[in-house]
């Protein structure tokens, strides 16, 4: 066995350079890790046959997942002022009606 030799850049791959494709079992427990791994990410766009294929899918997954919250932030509305405040009556220009209504709500 010669150093530096394929087999060494087999070693610890599992053959990687040889069977490059992935196991359906593979495949589905290398996506859960990388989802787990990177919360960041949008789950359904990691994908891929292989290890190198599903780890480069993580920057289309991390690159849509910042549109969405871009998106999402830019919609969100924004209070105009302190709503929630309470804000004073003048009863005194209420009709009898309005002021039994401004009662019973305080």
């Amino acid at each position: 066995m010669e150093i530096g030799g394929p087999a060494t850049a087999d070693a610890g791959t599992g053959g990687a350079a040889h069977y490059a494709v992935l196991s359906a079992d593979e495949r589905q427990t290398l996506r859960a890790t990388l989802v787990s791994a990177h919360p960041d990410t949008i789950p359904e766009l990691i994908g891929g046959e292989t290890v190198g294929e599903m780890v480069a899918s993580l920057e289309t997954a991390k690159a849509a997942y910042q549109r969405a919250i871009e998106r999402t932030r830019a919609a969100m509305p924004v209070a105009a002022g302190g709503g929630g405040r309470p804000v004073s009556v003048d009863v005194t220009k209420l009709s009898p009606l309005a002021k039994i209504s401004v009662g019973l709500k305080g």
